[in-house]
């Protein structure tokens, strides 16, 4: 199939079962393995999660995690030589990923995360921990 005509077709299917707020976690989630992405069992996926369509195929997210409202998962970004670069955005397992939240770049969240909500992740935040804020910051290690 034409790259330009999946990522037309993805967009649509997600915009429809993404922003309905009639439609289930586990209808979203099937969504977005149809459209190409990873997504382990028993994860939640809140009403309007934006995943990138350009290139959805490198996002993978973890078992049992929870992506609440509003967050956005995007696979490129625009350097400052302006050009786009594509990345994976790999999701741990039991993360939990606050509202408003951004995650930009090719980053890693580890195992056993919470990322707080308002976040910009841009850097690999590594296993049990608590992270937030505009950069995104380690702010406590998590037992």
């Amino acid at each position: 199939m034409n790259n330009k005509i999946r990522i037309l077709l993805t967009k649509i299917l997600l915009h429809l079962v993404m922003n309905n707020p009639f439609c289930t976690s586990r209808i979203r989630r099937f969504a977005l393995v149809v459209c190409g992405a990873k997504i382990g069992r028993d994860t939640f996926i809140g009403q309007n999660v934006y995943f990138d369509p350009l290139a959805i195929q490198n996002i993978s997210v973890g078992e049992h995690c929870y992506i609440t409202q509003n967050v956005s998962i995007l696979t490129h970004f625009y350097g400052a030589d302006r050009k786009f670069y594509f990345g994976k955005v790999e999701i741990g397992d039991n993360v939990f990923i606050g509202m408003n939240s951004l995650i930009c770049k090719p980053v890693k969240i580890g195992n056993n995360c919470i990322v707080g909500g308002g976040t910009i992740v841009t850097h690999d935040i590594s296993e049990n921990v608590l992270a937030c804020g505009v950069p995104c910051r380690v702010i406590k290690k998590l037992n």
